[in-house]
């Protein structure tokens, strides 16, 4: 409520596209981590825990994204970042507005940080290095740009997302769990990816045979899901013989 009420009150500074843009930001931003909690908490969902256990840290990766983000998404919220500024509107909601795509991330970056003892900044950067090591950019929006038709679609659409969400968070906790601090996370990732070689050349390939094919479909998404699902799997799996 306070966020809307700032934006309202920029009636005189910034003009009303901008306003509503924000606006859209943000309720989108409540929609899918709704979503997020709902999905993640299913057997038991006590919202006033969950706000307190992740608010502190929220506010944290909400001050702290601009400065943590790494490649394209760093450069994501510098090109909004630089629109809402430039626009009129103030420092600081420009900058929460800017990092709504990667607030969300925030969710399982938190979950990732609590499983590993890591540092919210290095699993950032875990996510970061995944995301561009693996493609899971372009894999993302490319999910997010599927036209949806009719309402099993949207259903199936939704579904991919919820499945990306776990893949990339069973992914990062392996990388930060063979991650040291001499190392960067990118030497890391080098040496994670040796041990998962056929399994990472597999899900790049998958993703080769996407971006080339003429048109791109569910069944073809649904297909590559299930890849990246074998990966996250395998990492897991040899996370927890190492553990026992």
């Amino acid at each position: 409520p306070e966020l809307w009420q700032w934006i309202e009150d920029l009636d005189d500074e910034v003009g009303s596209e901008v306003q509503a843009k924000m606006m859209m930001e943000l309720q989108r931003l409540v929609r899918r981590a709704s979503r997020w909690f709902l999905r993640n908490r299913r057997m038991e969902l006590n919202t006033q825990q969950e706000v307190e256990n992740f608010a502190p840290q929220v506010k944290v990766l909400s001050e702290s994204m601009g400065e943590w983000l790494q490649g394209s998404p760093a450069q994501n919220w510098r090109d909004r970042y630089y629109y809402y500024h430039q626009s009129g509107v103030p420092q600081d909601l420009a900058t929460l507005v800017a990092g709504t795509d990667s607030l969300y991330m925030s969710l399982g970056v938190i979950e990732v940080a609590k499983d590993t003892g890591a540092d919210l900044a290095h699993v950032v950067e875990a996510y970061c290095v995944l995301g561009e090591r693996l493609d899971m950019y372009w894999f993302a929006r490319r999910v997010t740009a599927l036209t949806v038709d009719n309402h099993w679609q949207a259903l199936a659409r939704e579904a991919f997302r919820d499945d990306l969400d776990w893949q990339v968070r069973a992914l990062a906790t392996s990388l930060i769990r063979r991650w040291n601090h001499k190392e960067s996370m990118s030497d890391c990732f080098d040496r994670w990816m040796q041990q998962y070689d056929l399994m990472v050349l597999r899900w790049l390939d998958m993703l080769s045979d996407l971006k080339s094919a003429d048109k791109q479909d569910y069944s073809m998404f649904t297909v590559a899901i299930r890849e990246l699902f074998d990966l996250a799997k395998g990492t897991t799996l040899s996370e927890g013989s190492l553990t026992d």
